[in-house]
């Protein structure tokens, strides 16, 4: 992948991170991508962005395929789509050149979900949407880097939820889906 003429290696990782209650219970598995830059000196220092379709009730996807991901749908003029197949191309426009790339999915979105027995309405809203990202940033940043970084959130919303910052969280890493590289 290039992005402004530099050629951009990345490693791709897929995973659920579980929220919990305080006492460990599990409530709710967040499914996550994650893109980080290759041959990085230091990833300590590299910014983390976190992405996040709100809404509520959508995943990342339309930011993830169709604005910041290392690869996008390819679309016509004038940002029109084209009719299928479909087909991915190089995003010369990704963050990935100054950023590392973090997007996921609210519960009951994508492949997000409440574990069995507990409410999914609880996740449902602007402001329970914001929490359960919040939650879970934590945790996918140490699944993503080796230290604390400077953390961004990119969020696109159809109402306004009061800024927040995205914590970080001590719940634990379940599992790790799947990792490749470019």
């Amino acid at each position: 992948m290039k992005i402004g003429g530099q050629e951009i290696k990345y490693t791709a990782t897929a995973g659920t991170i579980l929220l919990k209650l305080e006492d460990g219970t599990p409530k709710a598995s967040i499914f996550y991508v994650a893109y980080a830059k290759d041959d990085v000196g230091d990833a300590s220092q590299r910014p983390l962005t976190f992405s996040f379709n709100g809404g509520p009730g959508s995943a990342s996807v339309w930011l993830h395929l169709g604005l910041l991901g290392p690869r996008r749908v390819q679309m016509g003029d004038a940002g029109t789509l084209l009719p299928p197949p479909y087909k991915l191309v190089d995003n010369d426009v990704s963050l990935l050149d100054i950023s590392d790339l973090v997007f996921i999915d609210p519960v009951s979105t994508g492949y997000s979900r409440a574990v069995p027995g507990e409410a999914p309405k609880q996740f449902h809203g602007i402001e329970e949407d914001v929490e359960s990202v919040a939650d879970s940033s934590g945790s996918i940043q140490l699944v993503t880097s080796a230290g604390p970084r400077r953390n961004f959130s990119l969020a696109k919303a159809t109402a306004r939820p009061a800024p927040r910052a995205f914590p970080a969280i001590s719940s634990s890493v379940t599992e790790c889906t799947s990792t490749a590289s470019s």
